[in-house]
């Protein structure tokens, strides 16, 4: 956190104030006492009421989620990564959600005694879901599942085989048709990946005569 970082008072302070570059504001949301999923409701909270004051009702502090875009939704990530928070969104269709599954069954198909039934659309091929079991109670081969499990983060904010852990495996999902899911999860974010790499004016020289 930079030294030159303003503290915020309030939620709407930050979000009907100008834009600011990632990282302005200094925010704690980690406590000794503070479990994952108490930060990713934070989290949610910060990011709901940036959407409700930029394009939703405040009064009655609601929104329209079938109104929102790309840009839209690119507007609060700014506001967020402002306090440090980086809001990944993604939007799944069923040709991505079928890539998801199949990645998590590639990964598991091998283990001893795991038996694996897809339903899929006939005419598209694509997987709807997938149901896994585990024969003969062999407890080695379901922890192995869990553990792949744990790679594939985003499969399991569909088939929900594991209960959220970590603070990446919170996620708000939104079904916005039937064919469609819009997810938003949060993670920290690393102040390295937004912040221009310092070089001072005897790097610059030294590089400038190795370029000449």
């Amino acid at each position: 956190m930079s030294q030159d970082s303003e503290q915020i008072s309030t939620l709407e302070d930050l979000f009907k104030s100008d834009l600011q570059k990632p990282f302005h504001y200094k925010l704690s949301l980690v406590d000794i006492n503070n479990s994952d999923r108490e930060i990713f409701e934070s989290m949610r909270k910060i990011f709901m009421t940036g959407l409700v004051i930029h394009f939703g009702n405040e009064e009655t502090k609601t929104i329209n989620i079938s109104e929102l875009s790309p840009e839209k939704i690119d507007l609060i990530q700014k506001y967020m990564l402002s306090i440090g928070i980086k809001a990944n969104y993604k939007v799944y269709n069923e040709s991505s959600v079928d890539y998801l599954y199949r990645r998590f069954i590639h990964d598991i198909e091998d283990i001893k005694d795991v038996e694996i039934d897809v339903i899929s659309n006939w005419k598209t091929q694509l997987i709807k879901t997938i149901k896994i079991n585990v024969t003969n109670n062999n407890r080695e081969s379901l922890d192995n599942i869990l553990n792949k499990l744990e790679l594939h983060t985003e499969a399991n904010y569909f088939l929900k085989m594991q209960p959220p852990k970590k603070l990446k495996d919170y996620a708000i999902l939104v079904n916005a048709s039937p064919k469609e899911t819009h997810i938003i999860s949060f993670e920290f974010a690393k102040i390295g990946d937004y912040s221009k790499p310092y070089c001072s004016q005897q790097h610059r020289d030294i590089i400038k005569r190795f370029r000449e």
